[in-house]
């Protein structure tokens, strides 16, 4: 049984004090912390703007040892991307405490506060807030009513960790995932994780700038990505070509018996964004 359930059937679910916030940020970002540390404060959740990992503050070797860890090469603008994702796995799994991860351009539902609070201290592996324009494989009943909020089984996402949620418990097993498989892509990593008891809320309580507009939310600040644009400086190397190709390859297959495996117990679907913001 879900430890979620298990404890709302044992228990129910309890108000608490809302969770801290972490924001990863790169240090030239001004716009974007200035409107994080204003939408943050408006909403009452106590925050810490952390410096996010930059190519210049990690060595060349330790970009060089992670780079080609994925299903394709990363830029070194991805890695340092998921490095600031993991220091805070680390950082969550040390200080024994539940926490809201965002990066800076995550545009925030009202509903977000109330929800920190009557989740209180249910147990939880993770809970993504967001939605991305992407279908995500959801267990086709709630397992919780949180105030408006549903939370689902999250089964299978394919991209997203603008805003989720993350206790010790699911820092522990992304960073014993870290060291059995090496990095990917912040998202990535998250997604593949099939041992994280994941969950969605429904509707989703974040979205990114980039897709504000899709969702009918103008966006804030410049939706420009520094990460897309690195993209195009990685260089492919010819003999690693089908090493790669594998990798993605096992990969779709993963996700394709976990899609067998839950038939008539989860289900494809858009999240929709509460958008009152």
């Amino acid at each position: 049984m879900d430890v979620l359930k298990q404890h709302i059937i044992v228990s129910g679910l309890s108000g608490g004090s809302v969770m801290k916030a972490y924001v990863i940020s790169m240090t030239s970002a001004t716009e974007r912390r200035r409107f994080q540390k204003s939408q943050l404060t408006r909403l009452s959740i106590e925050h810490e703007i952390c410096d996010a990992v930059t190519v210049k503050t990690i060595s060349s070797n330790e970009i060089a040892k992670l780079k080609g860890d994925w299903e394709r090469p990363m830029s070194n603008v991805e890695v340092a991307c998921y490095l600031s994702h993991y220091r805070l796995w680390q950082r969550v799994l040390d200080e024994n405490q539940p926490a809201l991860i965002l990066e800076d351009d995550a545009i925030l539902s009202d509903d977000i506060r109330s929800f920190l609070s009557e989740l209180g201290e249910t147990p939880f592996n993770h809970i993504s807030l967001e939605t991305r324009r992407r279908k995500k494989l959801l267990g086709k009943e709630p397992v919780a009513q949180v105030g408006s909020v549903q939370l689902h089984r999250l089964y299978q996402d394919r991209t997203g960790a603008a805003a989720y949620l993350l206790s010790p418990m699911g820092a522990r097993k992304l960073l014993a995932r870290h060291k059995e498989y090496g990095a990917a892509l912040a998202d990535a990593q998250i997604c593949r994780a099939y041992e994280l008891e994941s969950y969605q809320t429904v509707p989703a309580l974040a979205v990114q700038a980039d897709c504000a507009e899709h969702y009918g939310v103008e966006a804030p600040i410049a939706t420009t990505s520094s990460i897309l644009n690195s993209r195009l400086e990685v260089d492919y190397d010819e003999s690693e070509v089908w090493r790669y190709k594998l990798r993605r390859i096992a990969s779709q297959l993963r996700m394709g018996r976990r899609q067998l495996t839950l038939l008539g117990r989860a289900k494809r679907v858009h999240v929709d964004f509460k958008s009152e913001v």
